[in-house]
């Protein structure tokens, strides 16, 4: 998971003095608990590390032991989950990320059943759940929660720059939706909110590229449209791999990419003369499917670790070294013939006979 979330300074602060209810004399403690983990939170969006996140965790981890139902510890218990989730996933250690990205969603969902009509905690679901990739399908809940936010009478108190935050965020929704007139409008009412912000420059990018293509750029202009199925080809080599040892991280990819809309077919080989070498050769049902992965917050996550060794400083020991990453993409098959089954799994080959 890749989440392109940013907290602006003052947030906390302020939703928290505008939005949220008085804490009565006897929850003292928790009303403590829970503004150190708000501020460990903000600190932690900063410091950009597991170690700050899981500090703001654990904080919260504490108020939901005596008080399991409070709705704040629990959405932002769910944010610093899902923050620690997007961190793992960069380092390649999909098992652990998605377990703590089920967590924080479920931690999120459950906050918002408790209270639905905070809008406090339905703009930070929303915040939250706004950019993550469609697979994961939270894109309406994230349309739901921003609009609801951003219609609340108290929505217009908040800094400029957190609205136009709200609105930059909206946009990307209706995006990913399809919507592209929603999407320019809620882009153009970020700029106009506050034109400066990191908020407003994103949208206004956004809105170029929307207004120029309808919706995202083609990453493979040269492919026709009508072409299908279409192959990518990913190839990745562990360093100090040994014949026939296959890393575990290879599965998370393998288990993390089987589910995404329009993948067709899968299949792993593994090189005889490079140990450590695997391929993977991916089937999509089109060119928009294929595009759709490569804007995917999974995708863009593994883009970020390519070509990089990780440092002792952001692996755990033992963790295998990726030395080589690429993708590649072939639009047409050439003509061929199987006889008791080939590469190309035999129901899409099946298609390709004239």
């Amino acid at each position: 998971m890749r989440s392109s979330r940013v907290t602006i300074t003052g947030w906390i602060v302020v939703t928290l003095t505008i939005l949220y209810p008085r804490i009565d004399a006897g929850q003292d403690r928790t009303g403590d608990l829970i503004a150190t983990g708000m501020h460990q939170l903000e600190a932690a969006w900063s410091a950009n590390t597991d170690a700050a996140f899981q500090e703001a965790q654990d904080t919260f981890t504490k108020v939901l032991a005596t008080e399991p139902d409070n709705p704040q510890a629990l959405i932002y218990s769910g944010e610093a989950k899902l923050m620690r989730a997007y961190l793992l996933a960069v380092q390649a250690k999909y098992g652990p990320s998605t377990q703590l990205l089920r967590s924080g969603m479920a931690d999120m969902d459950r906050a918002i059943s408790l209270a639905p009509t905070r809008a406090d905690l339905r703009l930070e679901r929303g915040l939250s759940y706004g950019p993550m990739a469609a697979y994961i399908n939270k894109s309406d809940i994230a349309r739901e929660d921003l609009e609801f936010a951003t219609r609340d009478p108290q929505f217009p108190q908040l800094p400029r720059d957190e609205r136009a935050h709200a609105f930059q965020v909206l946009g990307i929704v209706y995006t990913n939706l399809k919507e592209p007139g929603k999407a320019a409008d809620a882009f153009r009412a970020s700029i106009a909110i506050d034109s400066e912000s990191p908020f407003a420059k994103d949208a206004i990018e956004r809105l170029k590229t929307l207004v120029g293509s309808g919706l995202r750029p083609d990453r493979f202009p040269k492919i026709a449209p009508n072409t299908s199925p279409i192959v990518a080809a990913v190839s990745i080599t562990y360093q100090n791999m040994k014949a026939g040892e296959v890393p575990g991280q290879l599965d998370d990819v393998q288990r993390a990419i089987r589910n995404f809309p329009g993948l067709l077919a899968l299949h792993r080989l593994t090189s005889a003369d490079k140990p450590g070498m695997f391929v993977l050769f991916t089937w999509w049902k089109d060119k928009q499917s294929l595009n759709d992965f490569y804007y995917s917050d999974l995708h863009q996550a593994w883009m970020n670790a390519r070509g990089r060794t990780l440092t002792s400083g952001t692996r755990v020991e033992g963790d295998p070294i990726v030395s080589q990453l690429s993708i590649e993409v072939f639009g047409q098959f050439p003509a061929g013939i199987q006889v008791n089954g080939g590469l190309i799994p035999a129901e899409l080959f099946e298609g390709q006979k004239r």
